[in-house]
């Protein structure tokens, strides 16, 4: 049975696998103010002079990006019951509002409620625009949010060349939206489930091993994105990239105008069915992940 707390949230939601459908309803209800990341970032600030600011919140982000799921959990504990102390006029004006752009904070609060991709344009050369052959329906489609809300395409703030790590720095939430905010210890209790330090798997013919390491590769999930980058440029074809809750990349496939059209569509159903079939197997492995 659920219970509702002196705060108004329901525990039995707290408790679940994902905090997604209540920070839904306090997008719903009004009654969000700061996200997660904000509550860490105030909690974390020190003066410094002007110049200095955006070194450290770069600083900050970074920090809450290796605090990885279990770290976070107890900033979006606070952020969806308000036991936070509140922030100040100063706070707003001269640390939450310069950190990020309009586009961006509600960007983050898409991503935070529900299960979203951003299209992340890292590069601006000459060259092929897979996102000029997309019509506004299939970029709702592919992003899972209306009014190009996700697509991010201004030299002026993501010409990152081959670092898209660096959108992290402003929407950290991007590690949080596959499928919602993770319960962080929960999280942890999940993927201990699926590892195995006594079996070393070397060979992906053995079928047990192989089905074990593609469970605790599903589980590490916790976000995805959009890529067009410097190869897209030159190909056409856009990177899909799944990332963990340390930001490190699990798998990424280089896809068609077509193939992302088509991903977006199973994307849609919001079952995870993307990852069962070719789109997923096959993907290449990120540097932290693999057989090897």
């Amino acid at each position: 049975m659920s219970t509702i707390d002196e705060d108004g949230i329901n525990e039995e939601l707290v408790d679940s696998e994902s905090y997604s459908p209540l920070y839904k309803r306090g997008l719903e209800e009004k009654t969000l103010d700061l996200l997660a990341s904000e509550v860490y970032l105030l909690e974390q600030w020190s003066d410094v002079p002007e110049d200095k600011a955006q070194e450290q919140h770069d600083r900050i982000m970074n920090q809450w990006i290796d605090l990885g799921c279990s770290g976070r959990h107890p900033y979006h504990i606070a952020a969806l019951k308000h036991t936070y102390p509140p922030p100040t006029d100063i706070q707003r004006t001269t640390v939450l509002s310069p950190w990020r752009t309009p586009q961006e904070r509600q960007a983050a609060l898409i991503l935070t409620s529900q299960t979203s991709r951003l299209w992340l344009r890292t590069n601006y050369s000459p060259g092929h625009n897979p996102l000029s052959a997309l019509d506004e329906n299939e970029k709702d489609l592919i992003t899972g949010a209306e009014n190009n809300t996700l697509i991010f395409n201004d030299p002026s703030l993501y010409d990152f060349s081959k670092d898209w790590f660096n959108v992290l720095l402003r929407i950290p939430e991007l590690l949080d939206s596959y499928h919602g905010p993770k319960n962080g210890p929960l999280h942890s209790v999940i993927l201990r489930t699926f590892e195995e330090p006594e079996i070393e798997v070397t060979d992906p013919k053995v079928a047990d091993e192989a089905d074990s390491y593609r469970d605790l590769e599903h589980a590490s999930i916790t976000g995805c994105l959009w890529v067009q980058d410097k190869t897209s440029t030159r190909t056409g074809k856009v990177l899909l990239v799944w990332v963990d809750d340390l930001g490190k990349v699990i798998r990424c496939n280089r896809m068609t105008t077509r193939e992302i059209v088509d991903a977006g569509g199973m994307f849609a159903f919001g079952d995870g069915r993307e990852l069962d079939g070719p789109m997923w197997e096959r993907a290449q492995f990120g540097e932290d992940y693999g057989w090897e």
